[in-house]
């Protein structure tokens, strides 16, 4: 078969070489994301596997390479996915299958085209197998390699534009961008003419995100609390569903929830006494029986209506012989009526909660209008965007994790914020806590595991911005998919013309 003009500028890498690179690629990917995240291993893990694929025949270049994403993901995922450790196994292989499914494209498509379309397979496969994983995953977007890059807030304000799929693509692009540099055979403007068309962009992307939130100015603030009670630590909740808790067997888990619940309203009326204008609870944080939910929530009403603050009540709401709690949030204004109710529309899988309808609620408050949602329905973009579409100004997220995902669950969060331009406020049990503006800048933070007192405490911008992502969704990650179809015809074109002719 002819030599395209893409594998006549490269300079060969013979198979050992080959192999050598893709297993320094696997240890070092196995750390650029998920519970082990370095936020540089990305970029130098993917060009590796890049390289070391490409240097491989295709049959074994597949099959080294599936086996190894897998071993990959599943170190990545090691407690992270919070189920039985086979089926925590299964899953994580199964994220590194549809992980290695970009680098599978770049293998097979790469060679048969040349220039700017050879450099942009990559970037364009991975942006849109991420972009549908984030739809059809019942885990969301965790995963993502955009989430790898938490602590770089020049290029995360890309995500005001084109959502997380952009900070995919960028990551991406520099992969391919010096895996091909690594195998260039010879020098010239026609070769590093892709190296330049992306150094332009990527130089211009960073710039504008350094530069966008440096004129954000000066805005008021109002400060916000957020509560984590201590006497929910170890509350046995599986205990006090089901069969297990009907008529008297139920009142031992009741006298432990009014300990959590006189907590709760205690520590609320410190903050409100101290300042706070608007104060939220972690996750499931005021359980309560369903009988005595009513009585409870009254409560958390007079004490907003006594000391004129919007107190966000996080509740997990248990039905004696109910097998799924309610996880749910109710917002109670200052004048002490009860502005919105919203219940967790995305329970993570095996969690026993009642899935909610939505919307997710957007109330007037001291700090300007104010979104709420849970923990998990961060994870899911589309579901967010509702933030940026309803111009909240600042999103209040009860939240509850576990040491394996402790800070990236947090840092995950932060995302939502700035593609929808408001401010964040995390309260969190069982992990990091976390204030941040509309530009991901962090207010504040409070460590769960090491905090005495388990109550951060903010002053928050009262107004947000507007978003290009806010308004146009995932646009971007749609051009994607159609740049890739793109590239996959312009391959298979290239190969029918070099085909031998049959007389």
């Amino acid at each position: 078969m002819p030599t395209t003009g893409a594998m006549a500028s490269r300079r060969p890498i013979g198979k050992p070489v080959g192999l050598v690179l893709l297993a320094a690629a696997f240890v070092i990917l196995s750390v650029s994301n998920g519970r082990f995240a370095v936020p540089s291993a990305i970029w130098l893990g993917a060009p590796l596997a890049l390289v070391g694929l490409r240097a491989l025949p295709p049959r074994l270049a597949l099959g080294v390479g599936v086996a190894g994403f897998m071993a990959v993901y599943i170190v990545q995922s090691a407690g992270v996915i919070n189920l039985d450790p086979p089926l925590s196994l299964l899953i994580g292989a199964g994220f590194g299958v549809v992980g290695f499914i970009a680098y599978a494209i770049d293998r097979m498509i790469r060679p048969r085209l040349s220039g700017v379309a050879a450099n942009l397979v990559f970037p364009l496969a991975l942006c849109s197998v991420e972009f549908a994983m984030g739809r059809l995953s019942p885990y969301g977007t965790f995963g993502s390699i955009a989430y790898s890059q938490s602590t770089n807030l020049a290029l995360l304000q890309t995500l005001s534009v084109t959502g997380l799929w952009g900070v995919t693509f960028l990551v991406a692009w520099l992969a391919s961008t010096l895996a091909d540099l690594a195998t260039l055979a010879d020098v010239s403007r026609r070769t590093l003419a892709p190296a330049l068309v992306f150094l332009g962009i990527f130089v211009v992307a960073l710039g504008w995100g350094e530069l966008r939130p440096a004129g954000s100015g000066t805005p008021s603030t109002v400060r916000v609390a957020a509560i984590s009670p201590r006497a929910s630590d170890g509350f046995p909740f599986i205990e006090a569903v089901g069969d297990r808790c009907l008529d008297h067997r139920c009142d031992p888990f009741r006298t432990r929830a009014a300990l959590i619940q006189d907590e709760l309203l205690q520590k609320s009326r410190r903050e409100a006494l101290a300042g706070a204008r608007v104060i939220l609870w972690s996750e499931d944080a005021g359980t309560v029986f369903k009988a005595d939910e009513p009585a409870f929530v009254e409560r958390g009403r007079a004490l907003a209506r006594e000391q004129r603050v919007t107190l966000v009540m996080a509740l997990q709401v248990l039905t004696p012989g109910a097998p799924l709690a309610e996880n749910k949030v109710v917002v109670a204004g200052p004048d002490g009526e009860i502005e919105a109710r919203y219940e967790k529309s995305r329970p993570v899988p095996g969690d026993p909660d009642l899935p909610g309808k939505g919307p997710i609620p957007v109330v007037p408050t001291a700090v300007g209008r104010m979104a709420t949602a849970i923990c998990f329905d961060l994870d899911f973009p589309p579901l967010m965007r509702q933030v940026g579409r309803s111009a909240a100004d600042v999103l209040m997220v009860p939240a509850s994790d576990w040491r394996e995902i402790d800070p990236l669950h947090a840092e995950m969060a932060v995302f939502r914020g700035i593609e929808n331009g408001a401010a964040l406020v995390r309260a969190t049990r069982r992990g990091l806590s976390i204030a941040t503006d509309a530009y991901g800048r962090r207010i504040g933070t409070l460590d769960f595991f090491s905090a005495a007192d388990r109550t951060m405490v903010a002053n928050i911008p009262d107004h947000g911005v507007r978003t290009i992502y806010a308004l146009v969704g995932d646009l971007f990650a749609w051009l994607g998919v159609i740049g890739l179809a793109g590239v996959i015809v312009a391959a298979v074109r290239s190969r029918n013309a070099h085909a031998p002719s049959v007389v």
